[in-house]
């Protein structure tokens, strides 16, 4: 059966109290009413103004001679709404607590509310008691569930911490997440050693490294392999940039200097005397530096 509206769960409610569901719109009912808060409060207020219009009729009646049928007719089109001199009543709140002032009132019968103008005859079985409740029949199988505590998870840096556009030193810088400040993490890696936040400088998403974290939901201090995939979901790492290449610079090769030879070796005539060196007789050897022999 498809998901039911807001408002043909109202009618189901109102057409509940009357047994008039059959088994599997009943399961549907209180299906939705268990996930429902909207839908839940309304067939309260229901079952509480019953309540409050059956006491009602039970203390002002037995002067009338309503009967228990009546009764019954008499609430089903209070529910339905009715029309009584040309003026609309719908259900709601307004409507009951009106009625409920009229009849303790007196100011009009059971012959007025019913659209036949039938009159209520009393009998002898129907002798009402002094005691009543105001306990509903409708929906008796739902009951509210409990309030479930909200989580929310958070998260505090314990120190500046650099948010990056990936896992990894080799993604470049994209924000900071600052120190004792309580930010809202919205992702994590699937190794649980990063986590995924929106930068609070440049609402880029950007990543940062757990250990530099404390995360806490509801203020209690939690491991991040403790927190649900629905408060943290699991996203993939962007892919590993790849690194620029790497200029190498080859300086130029410098002049080469010849080592310097002995003056009696260098085929130089040093001292001008038309001989060069072994053969000026002032050169001793092949390694004298002195063809002038000072």
């Amino acid at each position: 059966m498809a998901q039911l509206s807001h408002s043909q769960a109202r009618e189901w409610i109102e057409q509940a109290s009357d047994g008039l569901l059959e088994a599997s719109e009943q399961r549907a009912l209180e299906g939705h009413l268990k996930t429902c808060a909207e839908c839940r409060a309304f067939a309260a207020e229901l079952a509480g103004l019953e309540g409050a219009l059956a006491a009602a009729m039970k203390a002002e009646w037995p002067q009338k001679g309503l009967t228990k049928a009546s009764e019954s007719e008499l609430i089903k089109n209070v529910q339905s709404g009715f029309q009584p001199g040309g003026f609309s009543f719908p259900f709601g709140g307004l409507g009951i607590l009106l009625i409920l002032i009229l009849l303790v009132l007196g100011l009009f019968g059971a012959s007025q509310l019913f659209p036949g103008g039938a009159k209520a005859e009393p009998t002898a079985t129907d002798t009402p008691t002094a005691t009543s409740t105001a306990t509903s029949t409708l929906v008796p199988a739902v009951i509210p569930s409990e309030t479930v505590a909200v989580q929310i998870l958070t998260a505090i840096p314990l120190q500046n911490a650099n948010c990056r556009e990936g896992n990894g030193s080799v993604f470049e810088i994209a924000d900071t997440l600052f120190a004792g400040e309580e930010y809202s993490p919205i992702g994590r890696g699937f190794d649980n050693l990063w986590v995924l936040f929106e930068g609070p400088s440049f609402q880029t998403n950007c990543w940062v490294f757990l250990e530099n974290l404390t995360l806490l939901i509801n203020d209690d201090p939690v491991q991040i392999e403790q927190v649900s995939e629905t408060l943290l979901p699991f996203v993939n790492y962007p892919p590993t940039p790849t690194p620029s290449p790497t200029l190498t610079f080859t300086p130029e090769p410098s002049e080469t200097i010849a080592p310097s030879l002995p003056e009696c070796n260098d085929g130089v005539d040093n001292d001008n005397d038309k001989y060069t060196d072994l053969r000026d007789p002032q050169c001793r050897n092949a390694q004298d530096d002195d063809e002038l022999n000072r």
